[in-house]
C-alpha cells in the first residue's frame, strides 16, 4: 500500500489534472506501475494480476488530499464528492 500512495502521491503532484478524476489517476498509475500491460485487452491484463487495485488508488487518493492541501480537486469536483459523502451517510446511517 506504501508504493501505491507514494506512485499516487507523485502523480498527483506532476500531473494535476488526475486530481479532478480518479479513472485518470488510475490510467496513470497503471502507467506507472505496468506500462507493458496497457496495450493489452482489459481481460488479458486482469488475468495476469498485475493491476494495482482500484480502490486502494482511490483511497490513496483521498487520504493525501485530505493531509495536503495544495494538491485537493477543483472546488466544483470537491464539492461533488462532500455532497455525495453526505448522501451516502444519511442513507445508511454512518
Amino acid at each position: 500500500m506504501k508504493d501505491i500512495k507514494a506512485v499516487v502521491f507523485n502523480i498527483l503532484t506532476q500531473k494535476p489534472e488526475t486530481r479532478d478524476s480518479d479513472k485518470r489517476l488510475y490510467i496513470e498509475v497503471c502507467r506507472h506501475k505496468c506500462p507493458s500491460l496497457l496495450g493489452q485487452t482489459l481481460e488479458s491484463a486482469f488475468l495476469y494480476g498485475k493491476l494495482p487495485n482500484y480502490e486502494s488508488v482511490r483511497r490513496s487518493r483521498q487520504d493525501i488530499q485530505a493531509k495536503y492541501p495544495n494538491l485537493k480537486p477543483s472546488k466544483t469536483v470537491q464539492e461533488f464528492r462532500e455532497d455525495r459523502e453526505r448522501q451516502f451517510m444519511m442513507e445508511f446511517g454512518r
